[in-house]
């Protein structure tokens, strides 16, 4: 079990998928070997596979404590969610609900649901099937996320085909959520509790948001996929074919890496893969991850 303190508040992690994920070019097209040779040994075994030809990582939430509130960033696949189209989320059946009964929490515990973005990899247990309905796994929760995120979402999966990705996802994991009065939507920067400031970091997708910590003079930055991978890290400019927006994802996450670097935050990705967190220093004309 991985736990890191940011001063007071406690952060753990639940993962659902970790391994070998996909081939670089299939995600990141702009990946040139090369990158490999310069800094295989910040990459290599940790992040990428020289055996397998594949991309390392993994599909993980983030547990945070602060106070006595219990915040669940980002919420991985999901189980029974048909994703015929999504080969590796398709109909899951994982024991991510057992892990995090293992951190000592069930379901009823936890208070916010943040989710950084609305893709697929980051909605799926905000629900699980329940007699045939799609139900509010976090019946206590409240789900935040960005308003913008959401207009993006309904637009997205209105002008798609009926069983389009967007239009399945919004369905079964974001809709029924609404329909629950469960949502808080965010519209600029705010707090969500005492320590824990919302702030936005559109690119990725039009509404994607960042979760930063403060406790006792130390911090941390909830990226979500800001970064996805520690390419990108070396490299700001790759986008990844998930990114809208292939000018302003760059920015931003240069801005992100630049916090990070210059401010000595604590990265917390969503899908890097072991040890997961990380620093960050300024290294050429980008950066690199500090062991």
């Amino acid at each position: 079990m991985s736990r890191w303190m940011i001063g007071d508040i406690a952060v753990d992690r639940v993962h659902e998928i970790e391994g070998a994920l996909f081939p670089p070019h299939a995600v990141f097209p702009d990946f040139d070997p090369e990158l490999l040779h310069k800094h295989g040994n910040d990459l290599i075994p940790h992040h990428y596979s020289p055996e397998l030809g594949l991309v390392l990582g993994t599909i993980q939430s983030y547990v945070i404590r602060s106070g006595n509130q219990n915040i669940l960033v980002d919420t991985c696949c999901g189980n029974d969610k048909q994703r015929p189209n999504e080969p590796p989320f398709h109909n899951l059946h994982t024991p991510y609900l057992e892990r995090l009964e293992a951190l000592g929490l069930r379901p009823e515990d936890i208070h916010f649901v943040l989710c950084t973005h609305l893709h697929v990899d980051h909605v799926g247990w905000n629900t699980k099937l329940d007699n045939g309905r799609w139900v509010p796994t976090f019946p206590n929760a409240s789900y935040v996320f960005a308003q913008a995120e959401l207009d993006y979402l309904q637009e997205m999966s209105r002008a798609g085909l009926p069983q389009s990705e967007q239009a399945v996802h919004y369905a079964d994991s974001v809709e029924p959520l609404l329909h629950a009065r469960r949502t808080r939507l965010v519209t600029s920067a705010e707090a969500l509790v005492p320590g824990l400031e919302i702030e936005f970091a559109p690119g990725h997708t039009p509404g994607h948001i960042v979760l930063r910590a403060r406790s006792r003079g130390q911090a941390a930055l909830f990226v979500g996929d800001v970064v996805q991978h520690p390419f990108q890290v070396y490299r700001p400019h790759w986008n990844s074919t998930h990114c809208v927006s292939p000018e302003q994802a760059p920015a931003t996450r240069r801005r992100i890496l630049g916090e990070c670097a210059d401010q000595g935050l604590l990265m917390f990705p969503a899908h890097f893969a072991s040890p997961y967190a990380f620093m960050i220093r300024r290294h050429e004309n980008a950066f690199a991850l500090v062991a």
